[in-house]
């Protein structure tokens, strides 16, 4: 499955973003080196009507990732 449509850091054909207007509308933090801005998500599918989850029931998680200086206007990084 191509998870690049739910990808939470939106970017610019893989420039810098440049205007204040494209920065992800959700909470993400800035990893411990600042190197990169993060953003998780927990999802299931449901496949035939059949939930497919992992085994204790809860969601997959994905972390998305990208250069924290990409995302400049959006103020990032911060905290560094």
């Amino acid at each position: 499955m191509d998870l690049r449509p739910l990808d939470l850091l939106p970017g610019n054909d893989g420039g810098a973003l440049t205007s204040a207007s494209q920065c992800p509308a959700i909470p993400a933090t800035i990893t411990p080196d600042g190197q990169y801005v993060q953003a998780s998500l927990e999802l299931f599918f449901t496949v035939n009507g059949v939930a497919v989850q992992p085994a204790d029931g809860g969601a997959f998680h994905v972390l998305f990732q990208n250069y924290a200086g990409l995302y400049a206007v959006c103020g990032y990084p911060k905290g560094t």
